[in-house]
């Protein structure tokens, strides 16, 4: 063949445009992307935008309203407090009235119960009261008093020295009865003792016998006195009073002079010295 119409075949220029054709599809595959990318992208930002819209008007509104929703819990916050101390004080009310009612009914109570052994203070009034008594001697000392009274003792006659307004009267006995207190003034006499019958008085005024706790043992105690009847007393019986005014709180010569109750007594001298006792303390 001839050289000049000899065909070359060049792959140089083959290999340079290679690149330039692969590069097209990956710029093809680009711009899809981007396409795709922008064609995406509008409707995601305008939701973010009308999210972003709506949450702005909802925070607008929200702030809009805080201080009407901020007023409401005030209030109502207001009510169940005053609520909570209206009860309150309605049970308080209800409280101090049931309170009152238990005061005033146990005031009768109290006062049926004043002579129950555990009160406080007891104070019982002395009428004033008297008797006859038979009288061997008045004295303006004591230790002539007491002289005289061991000069009848020798006679076998019991006396008692009661001491009144700086005077010791000397009696042998005593006598609610004029005629009783004469009688025994004759049988002293044929004894060769002289007395003198006359009427005493004794309590009465301000005098009152106090106790620190009383269970009707000085009320019993007057009666027998005034009636009489307390020399008619069993010797059981007048332990039991003398106990009972031991424990009643009384001045402790009263019971002592129970105690020292004489059973031969034929004169009353044992009430006449009981009487002297309870004198004595209420002056």
């Amino acid at each position: 063949m001839d050289s000049k119409n000899k065909i070359s075949i060049s792959f140089r220029e083959q290999n340079k445009e290679s690149p330039k054709n692969e590069l097209v599809p990956y710029k093809d595959e680009q711009a899809a992307a981007e396409e795709v990318k922008n064609y995406e992208q509008p409707a995601t930002l305008q939701s973010y935008n009308q999210k972003k819209k709506g949450s702005s008007f909802f925070k607008v509104k929200q702030h809009t309203q805080s201080p009407v929703k901020h007023l409401m819990v005030t209030s109502l916050t207001a009510l169940l407090i005053s609520l909570g101390l209206g009860f309150l004080l309605l049970r308080m009310f209800v409280s101090l009235t049931d309170d009152g009612s238990r005061a005033v009914n146990t005031i009768p109570s109290q006062s049926v119960n004043q002579e129950n052994p555990q009160s406080s203070v007891v104070t019982s009034g002395l009428e004033e009261m008297n008797q006859y008594v038979i009288q061997a001697g008045v004295f303006s000392t004591q230790d002539k008093a007491e002289e005289w009274k061991d000069m009848l003792a020798d006679q076998s006659v019991a006396s008692f020295v009661w001491e009144r307004n700086q005077q010791f009267y000397l009696f042998v006995g005593s006598s609610y009865d004029r005629g009783e207190a004469d009688k025994i003034a004759s049988d002293l006499y044929d004894k060769g003792i002289e007395t003198y019958v006359k009427s005493w008085s004794y309590w009465g005024g301000d005098n009152n016998l106090v106790t620190s706790s009383d269970g009707g043992a000085v009320p019993t105690l007057l009666k027998h006195i005034k009636s009489g009847t307390l020399t008619s007393l069993s010797s059981l019986d007048r332990e039991k009073l003398k106990n009972d005014l031991e424990r009643s709180g009384v001045d402790a010569s009263i019971p002592q002079s129970l105690n020292n109750w004489n059973e031969k007594d034929a004169y009353n001298l044992n009430r006449l010295q009981l009487i002297y006792a309870i004198e004595k303390v209420t002056e």
